[in-house]
Formats: structure tokens, sequence, C-alpha cells
């Protein structure tokens, strides 16, 4: 890297919504490739009130959304593997 030239990542919006809440952050990766390194930037959310279990589950979601370090997509499902070993996976 020439750091009279630095090149950055794009980043890109991050959202969804989980079981109670809706979430928001930034990403960075390279769109044009199918697997790749990610980073997900920090995490906002809302705080909506619900069943215990469901804000549980929220926040279980976000502290393993905020570990990811690498994401593949093949045939329409997303996988991110996270720093913990874990996966998410996803499919449309």
């Amino acid at each position: 890297m020439n750091p009279a030239h630095p090149t950055f990542a794009p980043n890109y919006s991050l959202f969804g919504e989980n079981l109670t809440n809706l979430y928001f952050s930034l990403a960075t990766f390279d769109a044009g490739k199918k697997k790749g390194k990610l980073e997900v930037h920090t995490i906002g959310s809302t705080r909506k009130g619900g069943p215990d279990s469901y804000l549980a589950f929220d926040t279980y979601y976000l502290e393993k959304l905020s570990k990811a370090t690498s994401f593949t997509i093949n045939d329409g499902i997303l996988i991110v593997n996270t720093a913990d070993g874990d996966m998410l996976v996803y499919k449309r």
C-alpha cells in the first residue's frame, strides 16, 4: 500500500429486523466477489419491548453478527462466518 495514495474499502448499509427490534450498521466487504473478508461496524438497534426470550435472542444474534469475519455466497445462500467459529446462514 502506498501511504500517499491510501485505498479504502467501501462501506455498505446493513439493516434488518430480528424478533422485536430493527438493527442497522455499516459493513465493509468486496461486493464484487462471492466470498471474502467481512467487517460489520458498530451495530445500533431500536429498543422496543417484548418477551424476555425475544429480547435475549435479539442480543445474542447481534453479538454474533458483530463478530463477522468473512462471507460466502453460493446458490443464493449467504453464509457469514464469525470470529467464534459460528455461521449465520441466510436464504432468500
